[in-house]
């Protein structure tokens, strides 16, 4: 992760404007493939994002997953743990969800907390379910990476419209009788 640019467009060609235009095109075909994905009925794709606090993750979900079908996507957020998750250990007790004084004193631990975000990534990423690191400072970008890896992924997985199985040709003569 340390070796990723913030401001970095890795396969970018054409900057900003490009990014536009680019994401633009894909949204019709996104929409169509996640449209075959839904009702294909079978099979799924998991799309989670991960980064520190104001790192473009709504934005994300503003600006790419609107071109789903929204019948076919469920989106969770993670919140501030409730008091029953505290008590159970669900997720670290300590961490803090509004800002307060105490994260300019984690803010010393970054790169822990990067060197933690680069083994995860590391050792639970796999060719049948891949992690990408986005640099994300650039929004235009962001997105059209984000869209770019869904349109691919979902080109690569080429979901199919089930196929009824239907007498035609009964079903009309019931409908003309």
């Amino acid at each position: 992760m340390a070796d990723v640019d913030p401001d970095s467009t890795p396969g970018l060609k054409g900057g900003t404007g490009k990014a536009l235009r680019d994401a633009k095109k894909q949204r019709d075909e996104l929409f169509e493939l996640h449209e075959r994905l839904y009702a294909e009925r079978k099979r799924s794709m998991l799309v989670v994002l991960q980064g520190m606090d104001t790192s473009g993750k709504d934005g994300t979900v503003t600006h790419v997953v609107r071109n789903f079908n929204p019948q076919g996507v469920l989106i969770t957020p993670f919140k501030a743990p409730t008091p029953e998750e505290r008590r159970r250990g669900f997720q670290d007790p300590t961490k803090r969800w509004k800002f307060n004084p105490h994260d300019i004193d984690e803010r010393a631990r970054w790169d822990d907390y990067m060197s933690a975000y680069s083994l995860a990534i590391t050792n639970c990423s796999t060719p049948t379910a891949p992690w990408y690191v986005i640099p994300a400072d650039d929004k235009a970008y962001r997105n059209w990476a984000v869209s770019h890896i869904l349109v691919e992924t979902l080109r690569e997985m080429d979901p199919k419209y089930a196929q009824p199985k239907l007498d035609i040709p009964r079903l009309k003569k019931r409908l003309r009788s």
